[in-house]
């Protein structure tokens, strides 16, 4: 009876959490493949398109810093309601932004959009998934909600390559149906919620440097923003860079997040006996010299991604375990790092193409690699993350 109770709470979590990753990953994983196309669609720069990512980013990084506050209003069922909404209207923006004409506007207003349902998400699922993972079992589930984002990035290549480079819009048209799926799935399914108070009272903007908190939720945030600088501007790296056609490049984009999928499904579904720690350092290795490599010989980025894949959902693993009732406020500090370094990453890395091109815009990825594998190594974070393995 224990058994049934327990998998009727748990499988209405799983398939909106996977689900609303999945979503987040799709019209998220769009915009890299079809950034040419809207930069030439809209006759803009690449400084100027970076409009399409970096509000995106602040308005994650807003919503997350007010997470307490949403959390305990809300609850975590009900922010995932919202985030779904949000991240449908803004992938709606972003299909009816080509009938605005020239003008790029509608297009921030959809970033803005989906940024804020980005930030709901970010937090809700991993808390929403670590209130009811079994403890034998997390590490796989974490790992299998984050190949899912996986999945998404694999098919939004493949949903690019479809429509070509003329009817993008159509493309983040499709990318709503499952934003409006998961939405009712989640209003049907989702048993109702206490309220999900982070353990402060209260947001903080501030991290102070002494909290046990503050480097691993930067190590994350810098590896984060080296997997979202090398999803999105890859295909815009081989156009331009080495002058790859656009099939080209978008069948390599989807090799890509190929090795992205099929890392996290194996995370997910091999019993490996390596404690999380050396995962991670195997992870930060591996996909900083695939990183740097990769400029010379650019099937190396394939690699990369297939290393980069487990990095997230190991280190939801293990802070779950290590912070328990603290991993919330985990959570909330490194999307609201991530969010800094991303809303500002988006901005210099177009106005370093437009000055010295997208070769020098990606060398900031291999930098941020580096400074997590530093953290990993050298602070607090090394003894939090000591394995079970």
């Amino acid at each position: 009876m224990n058994v049934e109770k327990n998998t009727a709470k748990i499988l209405p979590v799983l398939f909106v959490t996977y689900g609303g990753l999945f979503t987040l990953g799709l019209i998220d994983n769009l915009r890299g493949p079809l950034f040419p196309s809207i930069l030439s669609h809209f006759s803009i720069n690449s400084q100027t398109g970076s409009l399409l990512f970096a509000p995106s980013s602040l308005a994650a990084l807003i919503t997350s810093i007010l997470s307490p506050w949403w959390l305990n209003l809300f609850g975590a069922k009900k922010s995932m309601i919202l985030s779904l909404s949000f991240m449908g209207v803004g992938s709606l923006f972003f299909s009816l932004a080509s009938l605005a004409g020239t003008s790029f506007w509608p297009m921030v207003v959809g970033a803005i959009t989906f940024g804020i349902g980005n930030g709901f998400c970010s937090i809700c699922i991993n808390i929403l998934l670590g209130e009811v993972a079994p403890v034998s079992y997390r590490r796989q589930l974490f790992s299998g909600m984050h190949a899912m984002y996986g999945l998404a990035s694999l098919c939004a290549p493949m949903i690019a390559t479809l429509f070509g480079p003329k009817l993008w819009p159509y493309a983040f048209l499709l990318s709503m149906a499952p934003a409006f799926i998961f939405l009712l799935t989640a209003l049907a399914t989702l048993p109702q919620d206490s309220r999900t108070p982070l353990p402060e009272s209260r947001p903080k903007t501030t991290l102070p440097l002494g909290t046990g908190l503050f480097y691993p939720g930067l190590m994350l945030a810098l590896y984060v923003c080296a997997e979202v600088l090398l999803s999105t501007r890859l295909s815009q790296y081989l156009e331009h860079a080495l002058h790859w056609d656009y099939h080209k490049s978008m069948t390599y984009n989807f090799y890509f997040f190929m090795c992205l999928t099929a890392g996290r499904l194996l995370t997910a579904f091999l019993p490996i006996k390596l404690n999380n720690q050396k995962m991670l350092l195997i992870s930060l290795l591996a996909s900083l010299t695939g990183f740097t490599l990769g400029f010379r010989y650019p099937f190396v980025f394939l690699l990369t991604g297939f290393f980069m894949s487990y990095f997230f959902p190991l280190t939801m693993d293990s802070v779950t375990e290590r912070f328990k009732e603290m991993a919330p406020a985990y959570i909330a500090k490194a999307i609201i790092l991530g969010g800094i370094l991303l809303s500002s990453m988006h901005y210099l890395v177009g106005l370093v193409t437009d000055n010295w091109g997208i070769r020098a815009a990606l060398l900031p990825g291999p930098i941020c690699l580096f400074l997590a594998l530093i953290i990993l190594l050298k602070f607090e974070f090394r003894k939090n993350l000591k394995g079970r393995g």
